[in-house]
Parts: C-alpha cells; sequence; structure tokens
C-alpha cells in the first residue's frame, strides 16, 4: 500500500519512527509549506470491516479536525478544482487546503456531511464505480441512491476511483481502458454527468496510467503519494496526505504543515512513478 495507511493500526516501531523523524523536521520548519494541500480522508466512523490499516477516523475527531480548518488554521478551504485552477494561474498564496475521500463510504454521507456542510467546507468523493452495484448486505458504500443525494449536497464534487478497486498499473491495456470507461459509465447514468476527476486506487499510478486516464477523459488525477502540490504540477499527479484514525490534533496539523512529506522516499520503494513525483 502506497500510503501511510502502511504503518497505521498499532504503534509499530515503523510508526514510531515516522512519528520521530516528524517531530524532528517539524522543529527544523518556521513555516508550512506552501501550495495546495490535498487531504486524503476514506472513512468517518465504524466502517463494518476490521480496518486494519487504520484510515477509519472517528466523527468526534473528525469535527474537530474540520473546526480547526475553518476556525483556527487561516488556510484557504478550496475545492480540488479551485486549487488546481489556482495553482495553474498563480493565485495560490501561502498554503491553500482541499478536502477528500477515497472509496465512497455510506458514512461520509451519514458522519462526515453534516460536519463539512456545518463549517462550508468543499470536498470531494473519488467512488468507486462497481461499488454502487454490490447487494444491500454489503452495502457499507454508497449505493445509487445515497449517491444521489450526495451529489445534491452543496460543494460536493464527485469523482471516480476506478471500477472494481483494482489496483490500475496492474492492468493490461484493454483492461485498463475497459475499467476507466466502465466507472464513467456507470457514474453518468447514476448522476447524468460524467466524472473529471480519479483517485487511483491503492495509489497505484505512473506514466502510462496517468496517460490512460487523460486520454479517457479525466482532467485531474490524485494519487497517495504524500506531499503538497506547487506551481507547475501535473493535473493527473496530485499529491495528497492520508489522514489517518490515529491521528491526533498534533499530527494533522504536522502532516498539513509539511512535516510528513520525507515520507515520500519511502513510498517511492513501492513502484514507479512518474518522473515529476
Amino acid at each position: 500500500m502506497n500510503s501511510m495507511a502502511a504503518v497505521s493500526g498499532e504503534h509499530t516501531s515503523t510508526q514510531r519512527l515516522v512519528a520521530r523523524v516528524s517531530r524532528t523536521v517539524g522543529v527544523l520548519r518556521s513555516h508550512p509549506r506552501p501550495g495546495l494541500r490535498v487531504l486524503l480522508y476514506h472513512a468517518v466512523g465504524s466502517n463494518g470491516w476490521s480496518d486494519k490499516y487504520g484510515m477509519s477516523v472517528a466523527p468526534g475527531a473528525f469535527a474537530d479536525q474540520m473546526r480547526r480548518l475553518r476556525e483556527e488554521s487561516g488556510y484557504a478551504l478550496l475545492s480540488l478544482e479551485a486549487g488546481v485552477a489556482a495553482l495553474e494561474r498563480g493565485t495560490l498564496d501561502g498554503t491553500a487546503v482541499a478536502v477528500t475521500f477515497d472509496d465512497g463510504f455510506v458514512n461520509v454521507l451519514t458522519e462526515a456531511v453534516p460536519v463539512l456542510t456545518r463549517y462550508n467546507i468543499p470536498f470531494t468523493v473519488f467512488v468507486v464505480g462497481g461499488y454502487l452495484e454490490r447487494p444491500p448486505i454489503q452495502r457499507r458504500y454508497l449505493d445509487g441512491s445515497a449517491l444521489r443525494e450526495l451529489a445534491d449536497v452543496p460543494h460536493v464534487s464527485i469523482g471516480a476511483h476506478g471500477f472494481s478497486h483494482r489496483p490500475l498499473t496492474r492492468l493490461d491495456g484493454s483492461t485498463l481502458e475497459d475499467e476507466f470507461r466502465r466507472t464513467r459509465e456507470t457514474l453518468h447514468m447514476c448522476l447524468g454527468r460524467s466524472p473529471s476527476a480519479i483517485s487511483y486506487p491503492h495509489g497505484a499510478v505512473n506514466r502510462h496510467v496517468a496517460a490512460r486516464a487523460e486520454a479517457a477523459g479525466f482532467v485531474i488525477g490524485a494519487t497517495s503519494f504524500v506531499g503538497v502540490n506547487q506551481s507547475g504540477v501535473h493535473r493527473l499527479h496530485l499529491r495528497r496526505t492520508e489522514i489517518l484514525g490515529g491521528d491526533g490534533p498534533e499530527e494533522v496539523s504536522a502532516k498539513i504543515r509539511g512535516d510528513y512529506d520525507w515520507y515520500q522516499v519511502r513510498q517511492r520503494l513501492y513502484w514507479p512513478l512518474p518522473p515529476d513525483l
């Protein structure tokens, strides 16, 4: 897994090392790294699965994080699209934050949306097309009706997270094209419009996958590669910073500030990445 979730859960020696190094980086950093900081969340509240990577954020913790972002951080809170446009225009001053969710858990609608609406925070939800068709017993993900309800929420954008949630770097050319086509068609049938943004399942992306995504009609691509996005970033290679269930207020602030960005060195060991990442 090409994300910091690989070291979540119990306090392993690796997790303690990551935190220790990040605290040292924080001591040496005088200001937040400027640019567009895209936050990556998964579930808010109970997932209905084991959550062995600790990706689910408790509702109370999520509410506190959004309150701090809106009332205390001083950061501009932008939609993903607005943030990318500001980068390309060169009008983004300081640090801006965009909020995104992967997988399309139904508790994003039930737990996260009321908080995001309360604090008037724009957000993007990347949905797995094939999960919309799962039987009711497996309905921990949004179904078509719930997705349409979500799409009516102010300041939300709906993106794709593949159709089958398979790592896209492992698919041959025709299967990859089919994956993009099916997820776009499924979301279009549900919402009446095709998604313009995609997040790559499992963070699996390389130059070939990004090029095929662009050819399929996607204009924004979100990775799981940690870091801040600055002027000149490729639209299909956006970095994101993952927020985990065990992150307290200090860890969340440190991640947004850039103290954890060094972790990209370790992420490069997982698979080849586009050269500008």
